[in-house]
């Protein structure tokens, strides 16, 4: 099951693209929709505030960052494979631009 902090290569649904994304929510069994809210990575970085710079992951090929702007939920059938998983102060910077980002 995926955790907050995880992240994972996703089928975003539109042409067989994949990517990686950090999962932000955990679905609970309780939950009614399966549906996990998850934030893009991205190598195409502008150094916006909505970027949070990752560097280079051991599991990605190149520097990369949270683009919270891109925030999105996605069944979590659309998780397909766990790549790392962010420590928890990068976990808490993403979530601070997140909160930034949607004035929060």
């Amino acid at each position: 099951m995926p955790r907050a902090g995880d992240i994972y290569i996703a089928d975003m649904g539109y042409q067989g693209k994949t990517r990686p994304v950090v999962v932000i929510t955990e679905v609970k069994s309780s939950d009614t929709r399966d549906l996990t809210t998850v934030i893009p990575l991205t190598s195409s970085m502008r150094g916006g505030p909505e970027e949070v710079d990752l560097g280079k992951l051991r599991a990605l090929p190149r520097r990369c960052a949270a683009n919270v702007a891109g925030v999105s939920s996605l069944p979590t059938s659309a998780l397909t494979r766990r790549i790392a998983t962010l420590d928890d102060s990068t976990f808490s910077a993403i979530m601070d631009a997140l909160r930034a980002h949607l004035g929060l």
